[in-house]
């Protein structure tokens, strides 16, 4: 599914170009003479090679299929803002692309010299046509860091079933989301008593009823406007954005992750900020306080350390999920 290359160092493209090259040159035979056979077959060998791992990488990364979602994690994570016609990664490919046309030139243009020079002539211009190679390469340091940098994004972003409905888990930093998630499903997030724990998306996987379910664990969200949060909540907003058919909003009765007030305002915005979205608040640590609040807008109350109330949450959601129109969804990956 993940088929993208481990992008190298321009230092380590050039070691490896030049490492092959010898057994190249050793090998070198025909009727221009020892000298100028073999700063040919170097020539060709650091070309070809140099060129065969720049145009594989462009071609797998520019191949690569994006979803709103993934592209959005870039953008979040690298600062990749907008999208072009080609994806997100298409200027770093196309220069990787233009690198290549400039070796092949430089390929052509110092194996016509060797040809026509003299023997003693065709080590410095051998040595002249790595000279312009590893300039090339090292011009494309920047894409190719930005390459490695992506790669390391795109195969954190979570594997998303597309024939599995998704239930995806938001509320308050320490809101006890991890928690639950280690109890309904697969799922093994971290969970300790401090914010921010959950840093990136994690997925479980469950069997509600007779339907397989996918529950995402998203990063803790502030009672704050949109264009304050951090990149740890921007991933939470990107993951309810295009992700769940449901989403269960968990508000902490213990107060320890944020006032109750403050957690009801938060679920507020997201149902003006996801309007589609079907939303079931939850109160939850109910066996840590005496006295559950009676809330209008919050039917459920559950804890995660005793299983109170987590039997009858199931079954609410496996009934709301029996009644959508479940389709693809938009999966981390295609």
């Amino acid at each position: 599914m993940r088929k993208l290359p481990t992008v190298p160092r321009p230092d380590d493209l050039i070691d490896t170009a030049f490492a092959r090259a010898k057994k190249a040159g050793s090998k070198a035979k025909g009727p221009l003479g020892r000298r100028r056979e073999v700063s040919i077959a170097k020539v060709e060998s650091v070309a070809d090679t140099l060129m065969e791992r720049l145009e594989t990488l462009a071609e797998a990364y520019a191949s690569f299929k994006f979803t709103p979602f993934s592209e959005e994690m870039l953008s979040i994570r690298l600062g990749l803002r907008g999208r072009t016609e080609g994806g997100p990664l298409e200027a770093r490919t196309e220069r990787l692309l233009g690198a290549v046309r400039i070796i092949r030139k430089l390929r052509s243009q110092h194996i016509a010299r060797i040809v026509r020079s003299f023997p003693s002539e065709s080590m410095d211009i051998r040595k002249a046509f790595y000279g312009r190679a590893m300039s090339v390469v090292k011009g494309i340091d920047k894409d190719l860091s930005a390459l490695y940098a992506a790669r390391g994004v795109l195969l954190r972003v979570p594997d998303i079933r597309p024939d599995m409905p998704v239930v995806a888990v938001a509320g308050f930093p320490n809101s006890g989301k991890s928690s639950f998630l280690r109890r309904v499903s697969s799922g093994k997030p971290k969970v300790a008593p401090y914010p921010f724990t959950t840093q990136e998306i994690h997925v479980g996987h469950a069997r509600i009823g007779r339907l397989e379910v996918q529950f995402l664990d998203t990063p803790g969200l502030l009672d704050r406007d949109d264009g304050a949060r951090n990149d740890i909540e921007a991933r939470a907003v990107a993951a309810l954005r295009h992700l769940p058919d449901l989403v269960l909003f968990l508000i902490d009765l213990t107060e320890t992750s944020g006032p109750i007030d403050g957690q009801l305002h938060l679920l507020g915005s997201l149902r003006e900020l996801f309007v589609d979205v079907d939303i079931i608040p939850v109160f939850t640590k109910c066996d840590a306080v005496e006295r559950v609040p009676e809330h209008p807008g919050v039917e459920f109350r559950i804890s995660s350390l005793t299983g109170e109330g987590v039997d009858a949450l199931l079954r609410e959601i496996e009934r709301r999920l029996r009644g959508k129109d479940l389709g693809t969804g938009d999966a981390g990956f295609e």
